[in-house]
């Protein structure tokens, strides 16, 4: 939950990350030097004292740091930190296709991975891949950040990712799945259904939330 604690915490983070003091990153972010200082952060009588929005908002422009690394440091100074949700792997579309990223079971285990704040799902594994292209308009748009579940069953209808044993990696609807193969729908109209055959597949995981 969030609290003063963790608050104060995730501002003393976002100092250390970019290597300034609590007075220096006041500093940076006009404000007077003394706004952060532990001595400021309750009152005489000892009632706890908050940072106002403004203030956090100026440290994050000053750094270029986003809200969601603040909410990632609330996180880790959070005894209950599912509130927030937890980090999940993420990494661009295109790079999805190459054998150094996930493992044989479709899992992420590159360090070279991304983190995005997610809201806690039930699957361990799942993970985010941004789509990078114009392929997939008007469905999904470049920047579109779409949330894989491992662990969720692939029914008919579902939107899919696909990766196929030579690498390549696709988004598309399932239309239907045989003892064989199976066939995809393209999320672009103008273009076939695809028929793929089981053996050529290395996993389908289905698309379970979109951010946009």
């Amino acid at each position: 939950m969030i609290t003063h604690q963790t608050i104060w915490a995730a501002i003393d983070g976002i100092a250390e990350r970019y290597t300034l003091s609590p007075s220096g990153l006041a500093r940076a972010a006009g404000l007077d030097a003394t706004t952060f200082n532990k001595s400021k952060r309750f009152t005489a009588s000892g009632r706890e004292r908050w940072p106002n929005t403004e203030s956090i908002a100026k440290v994050l422009e000053a750094t270029g740091a986003d809200f969601e690394e603040f909410v990632k440091l609330m996180m880790n100074a959070s005894p209950q930190s599912d509130f927030f949700g937890r980090s999940i792997p993420l990494l661009d579309m295109d790079l999805a296709g190459s054998p150094d990223y996930f493992n044989g079971h479709g899992q992420p285990i590159s360090e070279e991975w991304d983190e995005i704040i997610f809201p806690e799902v039930s699957d361990d594994h799942v993970f985010a891949l941004e789509v990078v292209v114009d392929d997939y308009e008007p469905v999904y748009w470049a920047g579109d950040i779409l949330i894989i579940s491992p662990q969720a069953e692939v029914r008919r209808g579902d939107r899919v990712v696909v990766k196929l044993i030579d690498g390549e990696v696709v988004a598309k609807q399932l239309i239907r799945k045989t003892a064989k193969r199976i066939e995809l729908a393209p999320l672009q109209t103008s273009e076939p259904d695809q028929f793929i055959d089981l053996k050529d597949i290395e996993w389908m995981f289905r698309i379970v939330w979109v951010r946009q």
